[in-house]
């Protein structure tokens, strides 16, 4: 755990960096800058793709907060955390998805751009980005997992997030934290994984559309697993089924392109 990375001197002004800001700013850079060279070394227009990229970084982060507020209200409504600071921090990885999907579909067929293949081509940074983040997560010490004694857990140090749930909830010692699931690292190697299970798709010439839905049912998958070894926030509340229904149905989705892209539409 390491929440502030370095002191930046800006003037007479000390300016810490913190690892969680850093790497989901990172993360946002490498999706989005790599997406762009893909694209348009493939013959993408550069005006309609800047376009389009910059309304999908905006309303994901838009829809990420606004997910984040939902399904935390109780963060906002006693005012320990504002709807309109944007400090990198109250972001929902899943509300910032489905709002870039649903954004970059409509935008996308408005300027006739093939949606398919930048999905594609924005999948294998897609993966990278969210392994970014999850480092922030785990230097941040957010994110974590439920205690175990496996050979590859990880013990927080005392004060930390992991260490004051434990003792909210009868589980630890004020004297240091029980070991818990890597659950921020579980998250990077799917991430990574799933990028690689794409770009072999792309490579085997498969239809555009079929190598992001892959992504997407592979990492939705883990998600649901996951569920089962990451501690959610008491501020959460959402019913249990919740999540499992979302993911679910994401998975569904993606099943019903790549078996359109594949069986039905020749």
């Amino acid at each position: 755990m390491h929440p502030e990375l370095f002191t930046l001197q800006i003037g007479a002004y000390l300016h810490t960096i913190m690892a969680y800001s850093f790497f989901y700013t990172l993360a946002t850079l490498v999706v989005v800058g790599g997406t762009f060279v893909f694209a348009v070394h493939r013959g993408v227009n550069k005006k309609h793709l800047i376009i389009l990229l910059m309304i999908i970084t905006i309303s994901g982060f838009v829809s990420a907060r606004l997910w984040h507020i939902v399904t935390n209200w109780s963060l906002y409504a006693s005012k320990q955390m504002s709807m309109f600071a944007w400090d990198m921090e109250g972001f929902a990885i899943v509300g910032g998805l489905i709002g870039a999907i649903i954004s970059g579909y409509i935008v996308s067929r408005i300027l006739h751009m093939n949606f398919w293949m930048l999905g594609d081509l924005s999948v294998i940074f897609l993966g990278v980005g969210i392994a970014l983040a999850r480092i922030g997560c785990f230097l941040n010490g957010c994110c974590f997992g439920h205690i175990t004694n496996l050979p590859w857990s990880v013990q927080f140090p005392v004060l930390s997030s992991a260490h004051k749930y434990q003792i909210a909830h009868g589980e630890g010692s004020i004297f240091g934290a029980h070991a818990v699931h890597p659950t921020q690292i579980y998250e990077l190697l799917a991430a990574l994984s799933g990028s690689a299970i794409a770009w072999y798709l792309m490579k085997k010439k498969y239809p555009h559309g079929v190598a992001i839905a892959a992504f997407g049912i592979w990492f939705a998958t883990f998600r649901l697993i996951n569920m089962h070894f990451r501690v959610f926030p008491d501020s959460l509340h959402v019913l249990w089924g919740f999540y499992p229904l979302i993911y679910s149905a994401f998975i569904v989705v993606c099943c019903g392109v790549v078996i359109h892209k594949i069986f039905i539409k020749k």
